[in-house]
């Protein structure tokens, strides 16, 4: 699974390195401050990932003058049991509300 990176949180964190590796050496310390700005500049143009939130909810099981239906903890749409078509309750079956899209665990 990738992993998403804030990027000014990343280039905050960056600019606030203070390496005394290069202390009293000027050679080094040019080194560094080049190496430091790269590395700022590459964390800058890095494109953005197409990223959303994705909602989490589950099923709760309710029952109405219909009989047994299923509510979405996010959105509260309703889906109702299928055992006329299905063995197994149909609402179980989808992994995502197919109202709102939250992603059911």
């Amino acid at each position: 699974m990738a992993e998403y990176i804030n990027k000014e949180y990343t280039i905050n964190k960056i600019k606030s390195l203070n390496l005394d590796v290069a202390a009293g050496n000027t050679l080094y310390a040019h080194a560094f401050d080049i190496l430091h700005d790269a590395v700022i500049k590459f964390v800058e143009n890095i494109a953005p990932a197409d990223v959303t939130e994705r909602k989490s909810g589950q099923w709760v099981k309710t029952k109405d003058y219909f009989g047994e239906t299923y509510e979405c903890s996010e959105c509260h749409a309703f889906v109702r049991e299928a055992k006329q078509y299905d063995l197994i309750d149909r609402a179980f079956m989808y992994k995502y509300c197919p109202y709102c899209g939250a992603y059911m665990m």
